[in-house]
């Protein structure tokens, strides 16, 4: 596919279209085909400069609108949405480009993503309001299966209401995230074998950055705030990715075969939330340790 798409433009553009408008039509896979997609416009910044990905993603979400636009007549915020996300997944390429620093580029994706998480608590006060006005049209669709009686849906989104916000910036955050990885990837793939692998098993986030997640996680349990929760969920997340990352270097400095990693990813087909919150703990722990300093150490004084 990484190939496919650095045969030319035109090819990069008919792959961006097609992956997109798939994750659109197509249910339970269609995360996949959007990180493919996204991925398709990060590979071409990270291979060719920004001024390219921006042509590539200008020429896609033309051609979705326009054929979203002509399939619906009602009105859809397709540029906005595709424009913003795949407007930032070129910003955080062409930083990747300059930097090939995991830490600094996950660093403006969760900030990023933070950041409008917290505008959007202090411009949204009644975010049960919002999310249930929001939900209505769907709710109220007659060709959809309603398990659930109106009072009950009410009661449910009440409940849910305050941290839809979170769920929404963790996915998103999540999307941005893999995109990149997969465009990397390919980028690797293509150009410099076996260079993700390296650059990535090497991510640590810092000590200052698990002082700040140690401190909103006590802020947290002294108030449960909304706010505080969401912001929360985002912060674990990004140190779930510095677990896997010391999960993936401590692999590679063992020389240990990769179907260690098994253990590590077939257990999210099953306990998705258990696994973040155990590599989240990983990911802090390891911000002091510095696991792979030490097995970097031990493996190279090996009798």
């Amino acid at each position: 596919m990484a190939k496919f798409i650095m045969t030319g433009p035109w090819h990069a553009l008919g792959f961006v279209v097609l992956t997109t408008l798939l994750s659109i039509v197509v249910p339970l896979v269609g995360l996949v085909f959007g990180v493919m997609g996204n991925a398709a416009v990060g590979l071409v910044t990270l291979r060719l400069g920004w001024q390219q990905g921006l042509k590539i993603a200008l020429g896609a979400t033309a051609i979705i609108s326009l054929l979203i636009a002509s399939l619906y007549s009602a009105s859809i915020n397709t540029p906005l949405v595709l424009g913003g996300l795949w407007l930032t997944i070129i910003i955080i390429a062409s930083l990747l480009t300059h930097t090939a620093s995991w830490r600094q580029a996950l660093f403006s994706v969760f900030g990023l993503v933070g950041l409008g998480l917290v505008l959007f608590h202090g411009l949204v006060p009644d975010t049960t309001s919002f999310w249930k006005h929001l939900f209505q049209p769907i709710l109220q669709l007659k060709s959809l299966p309603q398990p659930l009686s109106a009072e009950q849906w009410n009661s449910l989104l009440d409940q849910a209401a305050p941290y839809l916000a979170g769920v929404f910036s963790v996915s998103l955050a999540l999307i941005l995230s893999l995109s990149l990885m997969l465009a990397r990837q390919w980028q690797a793939q293509l150009y410099n074998p076996g260079g993700f692998s390296r650059e990535f098993s090497e991510l640590r986030l810092g000590k200052p950055a698990a002082l700040v997640l140690l401190s909103l996680i006590g802020l947290t349990l002294l108030s449960s705030t909304p706010v505080l929760i969401n912001v929360l969920l985002l912060g674990l997340l990004l140190f779930s990715l510095q677990g896997i990352a010391m999960v993936h270097g401590s692999i590679r400095i063992s020389h240990l075969p990769k179907t260690w990693l098994l253990a590590l990813y077939l257990p999210f087909l099953f306990v998705p939330v258990h696994m973040i919150l155990l590599l989240a703990a990983f990911g802090l722990v390891d911000s002091f340790a510095d696991f792979r300093h030490y097995l970097a150490q031990k493996n190279q004084f090996k009798p």
